[in-house]
């Protein structure tokens, strides 16, 4: 949940006032696994020049309270091309293997820990 609200809200202003905003505006998302954290990237393009923010706004604020909660971080870079905002959140990885019949199948699952339990996000076996 904390992950969509974040990217809706990346998505909005990406369409009122960012990239989206324009017809030849891009957004790229990339994102990665790296030791015990998923690592997001969202870069903007294409569209209307942009600077910095003289104050925090709801949305950057939103970001890093829901960030913060699960021990992530957000940082934006407002560059003259676009919005550049890196988000890290700290995930668990689990392997579980499960018999069915003579096959042995190996799942893995990565969780984000809210302090309440964690959520999980299966993941394909590996190759």
């Amino acid at each position: 949940m904390m992950m969509a609200m974040s990217v809706h809200e990346l998505a909005t202003n990406a369409a009122k006032y960012g990239a989206l905003s324009s017809a030849t505006g891009q957004v790229s998302i990339r994102w990665s696994l790296s030791e015990a954290n998923l690592n997001i990237e969202w870069r903007e393009s294409g569209g209307p020049a942009v600077a910095a923010p003289i104050h925090r706004g709801f949305g950057s604020q939103l970001l890093a309270q829901a960030l913060d909660q699960f021990g992530g971080s957000v940082e934006t870079t407002f560059e003259p091309t676009g919005l550049l905002c890196k988000m890290s959140v700290t995930v668990l990885e689990e392997t579980q293997k499960i018999t069915h019949g003579t096959t042995p199948t190996e799942f893995r699952h990565l969780s984000v820990n809210t302090g309440n339990g964690a959520i999980p996000v299966k993941l394909p076996p590996r190759h």
